[in-house]
């Protein structure tokens, strides 16, 4: 036990620092120059830094002197007991627990759980009083998890044990002079290790912020340490100074008469405009004087980040002690996709992620994503393995990398990795596979370099801890699916870096949590987020240990925080801050987020506004200067949002590109009236839009593609699908037949299953037996009207074809085409559609539906046919398709589509059905136009197509 221990508690760090704090450090200096060793342990490198910058300041050198963490004091102490450190993170820890559990609590947060209850035992001394089984039973811990348990609480793997050991080491380290500066009682859990230190030393000092509003917790604390090291503790004197809102605090904690002074409340509309309120605010106290400003943001909060590259691109130099999560370098992110990949399960989304990182450009990763999507669509399943085509067939003179139906050979190599891992192994057997398995892909990517980018595969990412980890579960036995989540996670919680444009420690600006500013002071504090719980909000609590629990550890003489305790700490780390502010205090907060949704101010600030009277300054961003650098651009834009003027060039009108017409499809009709934008960029420039598809089933739109494919199959024409060789006569069709009669549903059932789809998958069963029962059906209905049409083709193309009269430039593909005779010219012909609902949408010029029946009679006509039926077979009955009511409609129409087809003006028209509506809403080179604007232009387009077709009926 060193000869003396002093606890100076003060009000205000300033009454600290000239009551003993700086001589301390000044001697300290003086003594490390000796040759004596002086440490200052601080809660955060915040403090150190102000504690620096203090000295600084008065233009004096602090020389010698170490700053700790209580991280680094713990290394430091165990290097000089010859104690390991436990350097690796509590992941480690956890994977011992969950080798032990079953495959379900594995996977749950219990083994994370339970390490943090027993984390609290230990610290409060619960578990020194009633033991390790005493704790299991509380805890509720399994019998199969308990010697997993007793391990860990005696292994020096666990902090609090390494805490303990060092305690009965009793190490003496020769002339240390050791000082504790801005601990409090959120150190509860580090008493081991500060008792520790402290008998170590020859001399221990501890300067304490005496508490506001977590009083209770605090005098607890404060008694243990005293009666632990027979401490003389003081109050520092005051300096008899003015402190601008002493009163304040005073005032919040207990009423009393009103301050003298007055935090700004500065209040922005939204959370983004807060931001810019920060940095004006910032930007203020430098013109008023002020050198220094501390900017306080709750820890976990997005306007952390936000606000450090708001004041860094202001040109105000800024010291991030905020800190964001460091964004996980290129190799690290391949190397844990490679862990989880072969940790399963192998689905479609984790190919496009690899494809995602090592894909050479976007065009590459959009060509294997259109195909693994097709893949998809054909075999309906999420299991590469049964997703992925024979890949026996190799394209010849290629570069290995497809084969001959267009598939990646290099995935079947992929999936090669994994299958040959065992279930179990010890942690040193799979810490080999695993290394063998990082050079085998290292080798793939080699191998197929014309397919990924470059990238270098080692077991560098998870360095240094994982030599040290191999060391302390070199034996442990667990399965592979854990060491593999184990790799993964560790991958995934990269370090936090500060701003990579933040300036040095000493920057005049400090953004930081209210924690790690504690017991600091500055000339200008400015305290962000002023709203709802986030100033109060406690660290989340582990489920194991109930309040009612810690309220009773607490009356038994246990220091066991409660939910209330963590909120009362916070709380007085911001209260501190306002009391410690030399010169302003401003509040920050905004009314709504982003989304639009409002926000109730916290608790101070509500005290502050309602209480005392406080008027908010209402933060209102400088006002974009208007402008028109660009006149051309400004008459463009008045002539778009002018609705008696007609679509301009490029705004969907593309007249003047002298464009080559193609034929429209007859079934894409109903889009290039209900779509036109979507319609024109498709069909004049091949641009279609790319939706963010799922790998989901759809079970509709896969039966409707396997009943067409069994059609195809049954009425294939047995002379070709070539016209100029005849139609085929079906009366004759051996596949019509086989559907028919009694072993009909075996004999389609056949044909599916011979398509060599997903074996013994119940989904897929279900669409065959859906499909042959509809195509027994349909079959059945197409051998009806054989009689009449006896001769017919399927899946028959038009081929491009000039409508006359409007004039259009078409083509068609239908399912079925019967005949009357042998030919189309001059025959009677019926055109017949599949369908596997019984909903058929009925005709309507205004929204494009049914214009592909207009299509499909305009082309019999053209192809000679002197009379066309149409029909569909729904798996109700059939249902005759016609166009007897609308001729003036169809008529008008059809000289607006021909006008269109001719002139490429497609206008917009965002309007219509759902559906189409989707489709239509696209980025345009332009701000905004209202859509009424858009339809009374397309109205004055159409108008004009009317007007120029009656003059032409006119001459």
């Amino acid at each position: 036990m060193p000869a003396h221990v002093s606890i100076q508690l003060f009000n205000h760090v300033d009454d600290a620092w000239a009551d003993g704090l700086r001589a301390w450090l000044e001697a300290g200096s003086e003594a490390a120059l000796s040759g004596q060793k002086v440490w200052m342990v601080c809660r955060s490198f915040v403090q150190a830094n102000w504690l620096r910058r203090r000295f600084l300041e008065s233009e004096q050198t602090l020389m010698g002197v170490r700053f700790l963490d209580l991280r680094r004091l713990r290394r430091e102490l165990c290097l000089r007991a010859e104690l390991p450190t436990p350097s690796f993170g509590r992941e480690t820890l956890s994977l011992i627990l969950r080798a032990n559990m079953t495959e379900a609590e594995a996977a749950s947060a219990f083994a994370g759980q339970l390490l943090d209850a027993l984390d609290n035992l230990a610290a409060c001394g619960w578990l020194d009083r009633f033991g390790a089984d005493a704790a299991m039973n509380l805890l509720h811990v399994p019998q199969n998890l308990r010697s997993a348990v007793r391990g860990i609480i005696g292994s020096l793997l666990w902090r609090p044990q390494v805490d303990q050991a060092l305690v009965e080491k009793q190490i003496e380290i020769a002339q240390l002079r050791l000082g504790f500066f801005g601990l409090d009682a959120q150190s509860l859990d580090q008493q081991a290790l500060i008792a520790a230190a402290v008998s170590a030393s020859e001399f221990a000092h501890f300067w304490v912020a005496q508490p506001l509003v977590a009083q209770d917790i605090f005098m607890r604390w404060i008694e243990r340490l005293e009666t632990r090291f027979d401490a003389t503790v003081t109050v520092a004197a005051s300096e008899g100074k003015a402190r601008p809102y002493e009163d304040l605090v005073s005032q919040f904690v207990y009423p009393s008469g009103p301050p003298m002074n007055l935090p700004r409340v500065v209040r922005a509309t939204r959370w983004s405009e807060q931001t810019q309120a920060v940095v004006a605010v910032v930007r203020e106290e430098f013109n008023r004087g002020n050198r220094e400003a501390a900017v306080a943001i709750p820890a976990g909060s997005p306007s952390g980040p936000a606000i450090v590259e708001a004041l860094i691109s202001a040109g105000i130099p800024v010291n991030d002690e905020f800190r964001s999560n460091a964004i996980l370098a290129f190799s690290e992110r391949v190397h844990r996709w490679l862990a989880d990949w072969v940790a399963g399960p192998r689905t479609p989304e984790k190919l496009l992620q690899l494809f995602g990182l090592l894909a050479h450009g976007p065009e590459s990763y959009g060509r294997f994503r259109d195909y693994l999507l097709k893949q998809f669509d054909k075999r309906q399943t999420r299991l590469v393995n049964e997703l992925l085509p024979a890949l026996a067939d190799v394209a010849k003179g290629g570069d290995g990398a497809k084969s001959a139906d267009g598939g990646y050979l290099w995935i079947r190599e992929l999936v090669e990795f994994g299958p040959d891992w065992s279930q179990n192994g010890s942690w040193k057997e799979l810490d080999a596979k695993w290394s063998e398995t990082l050079i085998r892909f290292q080798e793939f990517l080699n191998q197929h370099r014309s397919c990924f980018r470059a990238v270098r595969i080692s077991l560098e990412p998870l360095q240094p801890n994982w030599a040290e980890i191999q060391n302390a579960l070199g034996d442990l036995v667990i399965s592979s699916g854990l060491f593999l989540r184990f790799v993964s996670d560790s991958l995934s919680a990269p370090s936090r870096i500060g701003h990579r444009g933040a300036s040095h420690r000493y920057a005049p600006v400090v953004v930081s949590t209210p924690e790690q500013l504690h017991a600091t002071s500055w000339d200008a504090v400015i305290l962000v987020d002023g709203i709802g719980d986030l100033w109060t909000r406690p660290v989340e609590q582990d489920s194991l240990l109930s309040q009612e629990f810690r309220t009773r550890a607490r009356d038994e003489g246990l220091l066991l925080p409660t939910i209330q305790d963590h909120t009362s700490l916070r709380e007085d780390a911001i209260l501190q801050l306002v009391q410690h502010g030399r010169s302003s205090v401003t509040v920050c907060r905004y009314a709504k987020e982003e989304s639009g949704e409002e926000v109730d101010a916290n608790r101070f600030v509500t005290f502050l506004e309602h209480s005392l009277r406080a008027v908010p300054v209402l933060f209102e961003p400088a006002a974009i200067e208007s402008g028109n650098p660009f006149p051309l651009l400004g008459k463009i834009r008045q002539d778009r949002c002018d609705p008696e003027h007609a679509f301009d060039d490029y705004l969907f009108n593309f007249s003047s590109l002298d464009l080559k017409t193609d034929a429209w499809p007859a079934s894409e009709l109903q889009k290039a009236i209900a779509a036109p934008g979507t319609f024109a960029f498709r069909q004049l420039f091949g641009l279609r839009r790319t939706w963010d598809r799922r790998f989901e089933r759809d079970g509709r739109r896969t039966l409707g593609i396997t009943l067409h494919d069994l059609m195809k199959v049954i009425l294939r024409n047995p002379f070709g699908d070539l016209f100029k060789e005849g139609l085929g006569d079906l009366r004759q069709s051996s596949g019509l037949k086989e559907s028919g009669g009694s072993n009909a549903y075996r004999n389609i059932t056949k044909i599916a299953l011979g398509w060599n789809l997903p074996p013994e998958d119940a989904w897929w069963q279900s669409i065959i037996a859906k499909a042959a029962h509809l195509v027994e059906g349909m079959s059945q209905k197409v051998v009806d009207r054989l009689e009449d049409f006896p001769y017919g083709i399927s899946e028959y193309s038009s081929g491009d074809k000039v409508v006359p009269e409007p004039q259009l430039f078409l083509k068609g593909r239908f399912d079925l085409l019967l005949a009357n005779v042998d030919q189309i010219d001059g025959a009677e012909i019926v055109i017949i559609d599949f369908k596997t609902t019984n909903s058929i949408r009925r005709f309507n010029a205004d929204t494009g539906e049914g214009f592909q029946i207009v299509a499909y009679t305009l082309l019999a006509k053209v192809m000679g046919a002197t009379r066309c039926a149409q029909l569909v077979f729904t798996p109700a009955g059939v249902k005759t398709l016609t166009l007897d009511n609308g001729a003036d409609e169809i008529f008008a129409k059809l000289h607006e589509l021909s006008w269109i087809q001719e002139t490429h003006c497609f206008g917009h028209a965002p309007l219509l059905r759902q559906e189409f509506a989707i489709n239509e809403a696209m980025p345009l080179a332009t701000l905004t136009i209202p859509v009424w604007v858009l339809r009374k232009k397309r109205a004055l387009m159409v108008e004009g197509i009317a007007n120029r077709t009656q003059d032409e009926s006119n001459p």
